[in-house]
């Protein structure tokens, strides 16, 4: 894809530089996460967050469309375990419904 700047010199107009926009979300997300929490959060709130940021970061940039982005965020939510706390899942199964009985 080649860029066309009127009034540029020829070099600059033409040279299709590398596309950043797709890096710089998960660079960020990736960055935030390596900082560690900060007292008074836990592990897992500031991995969200850094998530959080990674989402909005990719919503400005526009790598891919805003739902893929938003699909991927959820996505990712859910597979690191983020939505629900520990305290919050059940061993047995989902919680709030009775183990079928055996037999």
């Amino acid at each position: 894809m080649k860029v066309i700047t009127a009034g540029a010199p020829r070099a600059i107009r033409e040279h299709p530089g590398f596309n950043w926009k797709p890096f710089l979300p998960v660079l960020l997300a990736l960055a935030i996460a390596l900082i560690g929490p900060f007292p008074g959060l836990t592990r897992a709130a500031w991995l969200y967050f850094a998530l959080f940021a990674g989402v909005i970061a990719a919503l400005i940039l526009e790598p891919l469309p805003g739902a893929a982005v938003g699909l991927i965020g959820v996505g990712l939510a859910t597979a690191l375990g983020l939505i629900l706390g520990p305290r919050h899942r059940s061993p047995g199964g989902y919680r709030g419904f009775p183990t079928p009985p055996s037999g």
